[in-house]
């Protein structure tokens, strides 16, 4: 409720340069990307690495397209392929791409790839992690008391990492919406064929 957003720290609703949208962000920029370095350095502990030259050459040409197409190049990004058969993918705050061979081997055109990192890193552009973390903080009564303490346990959940911590945070239809426009935009920008996203979603 409104009465119980009044009493939070650092309370702040945001408008975001790249989707025009108000947020509601109760968490700093640089305290985000410090959780999503820690879930990142506990993913590559927890999951094998699939080591193939390859493979790795073409996740970095797709990946480093689209994250110029997104006005986030000219820093430094790392690429990783983990070794199991997950059909999934994410880009962390903090510049680290996560692909995962099951959805590796599907993506038979670079397109299905870019469609991919697009959208993820329309999460990252979005401030999707940001916003989820500050809703579920708002539902956190225990906040009140914390102050403006992050917690980390719920950052890592809103960053989609959520599954090594007992606890997922998912993304609303309205952030998903959104990550698909930004995600389409930044493939068609990096000049991929953006209607290979049909037979790729409905593969």
């Amino acid at each position: 409720g409104g009465a119980a957003a009044v009493a939070l720290p650092g309370c702040a609703n945001s408008t975001n340069p790249d989707t025009g949208r108000d947020q509601l962000i109760l968490i700093d920029e640089s305290q985000l990307q410090q959780a999503a370095l820690q879930a990142w350095a506990q993913q590559v502990q927890q999951t094998p690495t699939w080591n193939n030259r390859a493979a790795q050459q073409r996740l970095e040409r797709v990946g480093t397209r689209i994250v110029n197409a997104a006005g986030r190049g000219g820093q430094p990004w790392e690429f990783r392929l983990f070794d199991t058969p997950d059909k999934n993918a994410f880009v962390l705050p903090g510049n680290k791409v996560g692909f995962y061979r099951g959805l590796y081997e599907m993506c038979q055109v670079e397109d299905w790839m870019a469609v991919v990192l697009g959208h993820e890193t329309g999460h990252v552009i979005g401030r999707h992690a940001a916003e989820r973390y500050s809703r579920e903080m708002v539902t956190q009564t225990a906040l009140q008391v914390a102050g403006a303490q992050i917690n980390s346990r719920i950052a890592t959940a809103a960053l989609g990492m959520g599954a090594q911590v007992g606890l997922s945070l998912p993304f609303s239809r309205e952030q998903e919406s959104e990550a698909d426009i930004l995600g389409i935009n930044y493939a068609h920008s990096a000049q991929f064929d953006v209607r290979q996203a049909i037979p790729f979603w409905t593969a």
